[in-house]
């Protein structure tokens, strides 16, 4: 009798074990706070804040004037595209990279990148 509940005991726990890890790894993220920090100013950005990763959504745009919203045009797990004042981001969002386009100016950085989830 005692064996069988030992036996019924340690399948319970492998059971609950195998349970609680599945469980873990199947939460969605709830938030995510991805920020570029660039040490090179260009064109006066200091960082890059992205909080919703779709087309459509704003980044958050640190500038030497102050904060600043800029729109998403295209972004993929590869690359973010962002309209800011008749300009254009494209944030290498692997890398770090970011180019900004205005006019026949093109200017690139390397920034740092950070992720914090949730």
């Amino acid at each position: 009798m005692l064996k069988i509940t030992h036996s019924l005991n340690r399948i319970n726990a492998i059971t609950l074990l195998l349970l609680s890890a599945t469980l873990c790894s199947c939460f969605p993220e709830r938030f995510r706070h991805e920020k570029y920090d660039c040490p090179q100013s260009i064109g006066g950005i200091k960082t890059i804040v992205f909080n919703k990763t779709k087309p459509g959504e704003f980044a958050k745009i640190t500038t030497i004037n102050g904060e600043k919203e800029s729109s998403i045009t295209q972004i993929d797990n590869q690359t973010a595209i962002l309209k800011y004042e008749n300009r254009q981001l494209k944030v290498n969002r692997q890398t770090g990279g970011v180019t900004l386009t205005h006019a026949a100016k093109y200017q690139s950085a390397i920034c740092k990148k950070t992720v914090f989830t949730m």
